[in-house]
Parts: structure tokens; C-alpha cells; sequence
């Protein structure tokens, strides 16, 4: 993942544990605490993430603290994390790898009088252990730059500052967090080191600079060292400068041999594949398509080498073969919105997008059974955006706002297949009221599906329910009179739709469409809340929403 700095306001979290009673609403509400999560105004960057076979762990700089996350490999995130390595210290330049179970996070932490390198692991369960100073910079000047796990410990490298110069050093780490040994891998002014590990030896590379005060000469050289620390080839150019300079380097091991991409200074991308003893198949590089593009990731994820990027308005994303130059399955996106566009090292991975404003999927996979080519939920000369969707036994259900023109705003769904195929071509118009319908959630049930919406024109929460076959069971039916920003859960037999209506409220509804609460459950009674979103549990609903006086409200 890349260090994306983009400035992303996290509000604060409101919630409230709700028991899901079927007789009235007098006994609905168990737990009326309410509990307050991260409330920030900062900006969120130096996102970092790391795989370990079943969930990732996404780790970002905000407000100079470190957060994080637990997601597994469909996307859904669990608790979110925080840690705090230092009070009132700065806190940044990541590193995240994984041991097949448990993480470990490298982070530096400084304060105005001291500077450090912290170490923390972080358990398959979200559990954090305390962190540790490992002792390696108390002066300011080293840097983490990439982590491998060997097998049986990590190997960080990093760059130590001195003036004009930088040297590549590399740390054997515990995994319990400890530093075991370091090496001293070259001594230059080099910046960006990257490794990666064969099973019996780590291939470095780093960009390194002609000579003092060279900025614009970067080359690119690399060393090989022994698991166990000795030096097997020393330092030496591995791709020269020419007419450009290196300003972005990324690193993959495939199980056969490596593949090496870098970014040039003249907004072009290069890729070559190299032995396991570091020979390098293609020094020129094989070009990569496109036009003032930015190098994004490159993994090995089982098969074949994935490569993505983005450069004038298009995202690429495109796969590498063990063998040969040539890219297969290259995605070419214009037009776009990403909304995800991750290379993954799991097994399963989803690339979602907005092209010529139609909704597109993309399932890359190496799991038999996938289509790998993209599907259009629907393709029209219509505006579609807010897409939703849920799992509903062996399909999958998405509904979006669909805009028809002279009608407005409507909303639409399709019924999607385990293999990405399209069940409703046509699709499912499950509002086409004059005036806008905004906003829509579903959520599926055992004999049939309700999807909510913003009737704007009514300025109510609206609804209608599906079969599994697609078939409109019912229309479109007022469920509030007024109310905005709906959500909804399942809980085994009813609905439960909340929505903020001059406070946080909400009704059941059973699989008919059946509204069962005659008056509206208010769960919290101030104006100032908005946005609720809803789950259940195995006994209870959890509802989160926004007060919205810490956004300016």
C-alpha cells in the first residue's frame, strides 16, 4: 500500500448497544451508554498494510499518532486500532510484516529532545502488546524503510543520515519485537532501500546518488546477504543513470525470481525481471504504458507478478508472468473514480471502479471458479454513484442511484453470481419517483431483501423489497414520513432501519415489508446526531452515528 497523504477528517462515533426484542419498543433498548471513539481534524497518511493469510493490517500516521486496522481479505474491517508509542511524540515512517500469524509494526517516534525506533506486535486478534524503544536511533537519523519475515525472524533495512551521506544498514529482529544483530550494507548517499527474501538469502536495493549534492542522478544499486547476516555480494550499480533519474523503486519475490520496478524522473515506469542471485534479465527495462505515471504497488500473488499504476486521468492495472516481457490481463481505466485498486498477496482480491460514469467490477483472483474480466453492473449513458451491496447466500446484491433524467435521481440493483456473472441484465428499478431518491443500503434476508433510500422529493425514508430472483415484491413504500441517511440490518426474522430524523431513530420491519413499529424508536434524542449505521450481532444491534457539532454543526 501506498503512502497516500490525503487530508480525511475522522468524526466522532457515537454507539449504542440495542437488544433485538420482538414485542415492544418499551423493551428494545438495553444499553443507552454512549461510548466515544476517534474524534480528529488531522490529516491521515503513511498508510502501510501487511498480509498473513487471512486478514491484512492497515497502519496510517494521524496527527502525528499511529491507528490501525484488522480487514480480512474481502475487505470488511474489524476493530479499529490505535497505538500511541510515545506520548506527545511524532510518529511515522512505517514498516508492517507478518510472521504467517502476528504483525510487527517499526515505526520512529520523536519528541524535540529525543528520537527512536519503536517495535510492537500485533496479534491475529487485534491484541496489542506493548511497545518497545529496540534502541537502534536515539540521534534522529535512522530510517525504516522495508521489513521480510525469514522464517524465523524479521530483517528491517533502513537508512542512517549523516550530513550529505546515508548508509543501508540492516537489523535482525525477534519476533517478539527485539534486535538481535545489525549489518552495515553500504555507506553512500543512498535513500528508498527495499528487500526482499528467496528462502536462503535477502536481495537489497536502494537508490543511490552519483555524488554529493547529484540530487538529480539517482542510480539504482543492490547487495545480497546471507540469512544469517554475512555479506554474500557487496554493493555494486545495478541500474544506471542515463538521461533519468530514479525516484521510485518497488521490490517482489515470486518463489523462481524477483521482479524490480522502478519510476523515472521523467514520469515513466520500468520493470525487469532477476535471478535469485541478482542478475538483472532486462537493464534498460521493459517500458510500462501510459503517460506522467506513478508507480502504485507490485506484489506476487501466488501465480503470476501484479503490477499497478496511474498516471493522466487513467489507473492501470496489469499482471507479469514469471517468464517473458510481455504484460497479460493489462486494465485500462478511464474516466475513473477508483474505488479500490490494491495489488494483493492473498488469494482473492476486488478492483472497483467508475468508467464513462457506469459501475464497474473487477474480481482478480487465483482461485479457480472467478471471472477475471470485468463485469459492468450497468452500462447506460446514466449517471450511477453510492453503490451498496451485500452477500445474499450464493449471489450478491448491489443497488445504486441511477440518475434517468427526467425523473431524477432513481434507484437501481442488479443480482450478481459467485463468478461475477450478471443474473439481471436489464437491471432492478427500484424507485423511479419524481423528484431524487439518494443514498441507498440494503440488506438481505432469508426470503427476501429490503433496500432503504432518501426520498428526497418527500423528504422520508422509502423502501421495497426483492425476491431472491430479483423479482419486486414490493414497491416502493413509505416507511417515514421524514428522515435522511437510512441504514439497516438483519437480525434472523426482521429489519431493523434506523435514520436521523432531528435525532437518531429507527423502526423493524419484517420480510414482507411489513412495518411493525407503528412509532418511530428513538435511540438518540438530539438534533446534533447524523449519519447512523447499523449491525446485529449475535443477540444485539450496534448503531454508531455522527454528533455532528464536531464538524462544524
Amino acid at each position: 500500500m501506498n503512502n497516500t497523504k490525503s487530508k480525511a477528517l475522522i468524526k466522532l462515533i457515537i454507539s449504542i448497544c440495542l437488544f433485538a426484542s420482538y414485542a415492544t419498543s418499551e423493551e428494545f433498548l438495553v444499553d443507552t451508554n454512549i461510548v466515544s471513539g476517534i474524534s480528529s481534524y488531522y490529516n491521515q497518511g503513511y498508510s502501510q498494510a501487511a498480509f498473513n493469510g487471512s486478514k491484512y493490517l492497515v497502519v496510517w500516521s494521524e496527527n502525528q499518532k499511529l491507528h490501525g486496522t484488522l480487514v480480512d481479505r474481502y475487505g470488511k474491517a474489524f476493530t479499529p486500532l490505535r497505538f500511541n508509542f510515545i506520548d506527545n511524540a511524532h510518529n511515522r515512517t512505517l514498516c508492517i510484516a507478518s510472521d504467517g500469524t502476528d504483525f510487527l509494526v517499526i515505526s520512529k517516534g520523536w519528541t524535540p529532545t529525543t528520537a527512536s525506533i519503536y517495535s510492537m506486535v500485533i496479534t491475529n486478534n487485534g491484541t496489542i502488546q506493548a511497545p518497545q524503544d529496540i534502541g537502534i536511533s536515539k540521534n534522529m537519523n535512522f530510517w525504516p524503510s522495508s521489513m521480510v519475515f525469514n522464517g524465523d525472524n524479521y530483517f528491517l533495512v533502513g537508512e542512517y543520515s549523516a550530513g550529505e551521506s546515508a548508509m543501508v544498514y540492516g537489523f535482525h529482529i525477534s519476533p517478539s519485537g527485539s534486535v538481535i544483530d545489525s549489518i552495515k550494507i553500504q555507506t553512500a548517499y543512498v535513500r528508498q532501500s527495499t528487500v526482499a527474501y528467496n528462502g536462503q538469502d535477502y536481495f537489497i536495493v536502494w537508490e543511490q546518488r552519483k555524488s554529493a549534492g547529484s540530487y538529480n542522478e539517482n542510480e539504482i544499486y543492490r547487495a545480497r546477504v546471507s540469512k544469517t547476516g554475512v555479506i554474500i555480494d557487496p554493493p555494486a550499480l545495478f541500474v544506471p543513470q542515463t538521461y533519468r533519474h530514479i525516484s521510485d523503486i518497488k521490490l517482489a519475490w515470486s518463489g523462481e525470481n524477483y521482479c524490480l520496478a522502478w519510476e523515472t524522473s521523467i514520469d515513466s515506469l520500468f520493470y525487469s525481471k532477476v535471478s535469485s542471485t541478482g542478475h538483472l534479465e532486462n537493464p534498460e527495462g521493459v517500458p510500462l504504458p501510459g503517460d506522467r505515471i506513478r508507480l502504485l504497488d507490485l506484489k506476487f500473488n501466488g501465480k503470476k507478478y501484479v503490477i499497478s499504476w496511474s498516471g493522466m486521468g487513467l489507473g492501470y492495472c496489469a499482471d507479469i508472468p514469471l517468464s517473458g516481457n510481455s504484460l497479460e490481463d493489462v486494465t485500462t481505466v478511464d474516466s475513473i473514480r477508483i474505488i479500490a485498486n490494491h495489488c494483493s498477496d492473498s488469494l482473492s482480491d476486488y478492483f472497483v471502479y467508475l468508467k464513462d460514469d457506469n459501475l464497474v467490477g473487477k474480481h482478480v483472483t487465483t482461485e479457480p471458479g472467478f471471472e477475471t474480466n470485468a463485469v459492468f453492473l450497468q452500462e447506460s449513458v446514466n449517471y450511477h454513484s453510492s453503490p451498496h451491496a451485500v452477500v445474499w447466500g450464493n449471489t450478491f446484491l448491489t443497488v445504486w442511484e441511477d440518475q434517468q433524467g427526467e425523473t431524477g435521481t432513481d434507484i437501481s440493483g442488479s443480482l450478481i453470481d459467485e463468478q461475477g456473472r450478471l443474473l439481471t441484465p436489464q437491471g432492478i428499478i427500484l424507485s423511479n419517483d419524481a423528484g431524487d431518491q439518494k443514498k441507498p443500503r440494503c440488506a438481505a434476508g432469508v426470503s427476501s431483501s429490503l433496500v432503504v433510500w432518501d426520498n428526497v422529493y418527500s423528504k422520508g425514508i422509502h423502501g421495497a423489497v426483492l425476491s431472491r430472483d430479483g423479482t419486486l415484491l414490493k414497491s416502493d413504500f413509505e416507511i417515514s414520513p421524514t428522515g435522511r441517511e437510512p441504514d439497516l440490518a438483519f437480525d434472523g426474522t426482521n429489519f431493523f432501519v434506523v435514520w436521523a430524523d432531528s435525532a437518531i431513530v429507527g423502526k423493524r420491519i419484517d420480510q414482507s415489508g411489513t412495518v411493525i413499529d407503528t412509532d418511530k424508536i428513538v435511540l438518540a434524542d438530539d438534533k446534533v446526531y447524523t449519519f447512523p449505521r447499523v449491525c446485529f450481532g449475535k443477540d444485539n444491534y450496534m448503531v454508531s452515528f455522527i454528533h455532528a457539532k464536531y464538524n462544524g454543526g
